[in-house]
């Protein structure tokens, strides 16, 4: 990837960070609300592994993709961490690989 994003969130400060990092350096550090309080387990795949299983799912577009990892707790069956992987928005939908397995999940669409 071109560039990451990073969000890290200390309970104990109540304060949480958006790190840009790119070309292996921090090239941007914001202050952000704290919305993403949860942590993330790291035992999770690649984003190059999550990108092959998409395109097998039939993930099209742009070569470089907007990729996130996301992690769904309350209010949802599927806990977990996933990538949504969104490679062109006029397809109309994301694609969700489980993150811990590498497996296809879903297809979501974009709204």
């Amino acid at each position: 990837a071109e560039k990451w994003s990073f969000l890290f969130h200390s309970p104990q400060a109540n304060k949480s960070y958006k790190v840009d990092v790119k070309d292996s350096k921090i090239d941007q550090t914001t202050e952000v609300a704290p919305s993403f309080t949860d942590a993330v387990d790291g035992d999770f795949i690649d984003s190059a592994e999550a990108m092959a299983e998409a395109k097998k799912k039939g993930l099209k577009g742009k070569k470089r993709a907007m990729m996130t990892l996301h992690a769904m707790l309350q209010g949802t069956k599927s806990q977990g961490a996933y990538w949504n992987i969104v490679s062109d928005q006029a397809e109309g939908r994301s694609t969700l690989i489980k993150a811990e397995t590498g497996k296809f999940f879903r297809h979501q669409p974009l709204k």
